[in-house]
């Protein structure tokens, strides 16, 4: 796949990234931006020769995805004179994969945590997702000490003008493409439990980039093996993807939605499920729906129906209207943006007690 220079993907809402005080994020990420060396030329990129220890920069305006996903630690937002005004530069520490899992397993400091992959939707630009977004998942996720949250931060930044087609297919499907090559080359002991979840477009980045991945004989024919790797379960969060991706027959839509499915649910450990979490009022899906879309309906907002035979123990549906409606104090008034809310961490936490199909 045609790598591309420049991303203008868009969502929700317009989220600026300039903080009073700079970012500094000592937890773990999954990035596919392209990552560089301060002593290296801005446009050499240092992905593919990374050890434990490297430091590495990100410019989170530069747009550029990656090689390969990789895993980041200590990020630090730099504010020295030469970046301002925009404070969009960002300094980290490179991780291995076997350094990662320890990083994860510790969790909150004793020792029983299992690694939490999130992967955003548009419009979560770096410096939100790591300043603001993750500021609240670690305290969240910290009061049930299951889960260690790890959000996979692909590249985009604000601008509605951006959510459409072709933005779609030039980076989010990318992303996905370099997500699957971690997957495939983590050993499947190294994290022995583990959960993903996708936040609305993040859905899109996994089922149809990650799960859709073409064999390189075949590049425009169906997707190849299913990214080798096994989760506890897989949460659908707001997914602002057709709602039609588990049914018999599918409309073509992005193509091979079959195959695409059967992927996804080989990437789940026996007795694992495909949570489809759901809300028929959020606003934001509706807007999608006739965008994108018109006539169909998005997989967020009513849930799967009619699961095709095959996948029909696998993939669950999770109602999550009566929690909204009941929160007082909501995360996101157009009940969109609720996949960290309070309400859902027992949720992520024991999904078969809230499941709608149990």
């Amino acid at each position: 796949m045609a790598k591309t220079s420049r991303v203008n993907p868009a969502v929700t809402t317009v989220r600026p990234t300039v903080a009073a005080e700079p970012i500094n994020y000592a937890g773990l990420i999954i990035t596919t931006i392209k990552l560089y060396g301060r002593k290296n030329a801005p446009d050499v990129e240092i992905q593919e020769s990374l050890n434990t220890g490297d430091q590495v920069i990100f410019n989170e305006m530069d747009g550029n995805e990656g090689s390969k996903a990789v895993f980041l630690k200590d990020i630090k937002q730099d504010m020295s004179e030469s970046n301002v005004p925009s404070y969009r530069v960002f300094t980290a520490t490179y991780v291995n994969p076997e350094d990662a899992a320890k990083i994860a397993n510790e969790g909150f400091g004793e020792g029983n945590c299992s690694p939490f992959f999130f992967v955003h939707g548009f419009n979560n630009e770096p410096g939100y997702t790591i300043g603001e977004m993750m500021v609240t998942a670690m305290e969240r996720f910290s009061k049930e000490k299951i889960h260690f949250p790890i959000p996979v931060i692909w590249p985009n930044y604000g601008s509605r003008l951006g959510y459409k087609y072709p933005d779609q297919a030039q980076y989010s499907l990318e992303a996905g493409e370099n997500l699957k090559k971690l997957f495939d080359h983590i050993p499947q002991g190294l994290f022995p439990k583990k959960t993903l979840m996708m936040h609305s477009m993040g859905n899109h980045v996994v089922f149809n980039g990650a799960c859709g991945v073409n064999l390189p004989m075949f590049p425009d024919g169906p997707p190849g093996p299913a990214p080798d790797i096994e989760f506890e379960n897989i949460f659908m969060v707001a997914a602002d993807v057709e709602n039609d991706i588990f049914v018999d027959n599918p409309s073509e839509g992005w193509g091979y939605k079959r195959e695409k499915a059967s992927n996804m649910q080989a990437m789940l450990k026996e007795g694992g499920k495909i949570y489809v979490v759901h809300n028929q009022d959020d606003v934001l899906l509706k807007a999608s729906g006739i965008v994108l879309n018109p006539g169909r309906t998005r997989l967020g907002l009513d849930g799967a129906y009619d699961v095709r035979s095959d996948l029909s123990d696998f993939v669950v549906n999770i109602d999550t209207k009566p929690f909204s409606d009941a929160d007082e104090n909501p995360d996101d008034p157009n009940v969109h943006s609720y996949h960290l809310a309070e309400w859902l961490m027992p949720i992520y936490a024991n999904p078969q007690k809230y499941a709608a199909d149990k």
